[in-house]
């Protein structure tokens, strides 16, 4: 595990949600990043996936992570629907 991730992670599956306000990319093709999302899929309890997001909840608040084609963006907002 590259990190060590305290708080509830949930996989919003295939193309199912999105992520708003965003403050930051990543590039998805980045070692340390496809650790990542690896180890927010193992905790998450699912296999990684394209067009999945990923939330982290902790102590009431909750960090929104879209695994995108190329792009790991993260943000604050999460919105829920098919797209």
């Amino acid at each position: 595990m590259l990190v060590d991730i305290a708080g509830e992670v949930t996989q919003y599956p295939y193309r199912s949600a999105q992520v708003r306000d965003h403050f930051t990319h990543l590039d998805r093709n980045s070692k340390d990043v496809r650790r990542f999302e690896a180890d927010l899929a193992a905790e998450a309890g699912v296999r990684p996936d394209n067009h999945t997001v990923y939330t982290i909840a902790y102590q009431g608040s909750t960090l929104c992570v879209f695994f995108h084609d190329n792009l790991a963006i993260f943000g604050w907002t999460l919105v829920v629907g098919r797209w």
